[in-house]
């Protein structure tokens, strides 16, 4: 059974090696074979007790049982973007685990965090060469907003999409 909870600050090596683990299957052929060969597990956790610590960002993790088999990052933009207050960032989940629900689970979670602070909108940064991902936000009704030009390193080269959240009926 997967479940989700907040990242505690003890997942960072886990979620350090998602990250690897995503990249690796992921984004070879996008980015730069020495840019996924390099890639820090260390510099990453710490990255992640970053995240973990800064007010208004939260980062939720997907587990099955201990195993941390996803994640994503929600709140203050850490890329701002236009006049965008929140940012649904760094969704990430194992490739056994993709088309099984994980990534839906985590978008709902983020969803219900901008609603909980009245929030009525939220992007979302993609990296246009990963068609996987970008045609997941699409199907959940992303708008693309602004996609950046192309750049010889492809891991910059991103396409917002911006999500409206309806109020609730009461």
């Amino acid at each position: 059974m997967i479940s989700y909870r907040k990242a505690a600050t003890e997942d960072c090596a886990a979620l350090a090696l998602v990250k690897q683990k995503v990249w690796q299957a992921t984004y070879r052929g996008i980015y730069s074979d020495s840019k996924i060969d390099n890639y820090s597990l260390t510099e990453n956790e710490q990255y992640f007790f970053s995240l973990i610590q800064t007010s208004d960002i939260s980062l939720f993790v997907a587990h099955r049982g201990k195993e941390i088999i996803g994640y994503m990052c929600c709140g203050k933009p850490l890329h701002p973007f236009r006049e965008y207050r929140q940012e649904l960032a760094l969704l990430y989940v194992l490739p056994e685990y993709q088309g099984h629900g994980v990534g839906k689970a985590l978008f709902s979670i983020a969803r219900q965090q901008f609603e909980a602070v009245f929030c009525r909108e939220f992007f979302i940064s993609v990296n246009r060469y990963n068609l996987n991902a970008l045609n997941f936000y699409l199907h959940l009704g992303g708008l693309v907003a602004e996609i950046d030009e192309d750049k010889p390193d492809k891991s910059e080269v991103q396409i917002k999409l911006c999500f409206k959240i309806s109020p609730q009926s009461e």
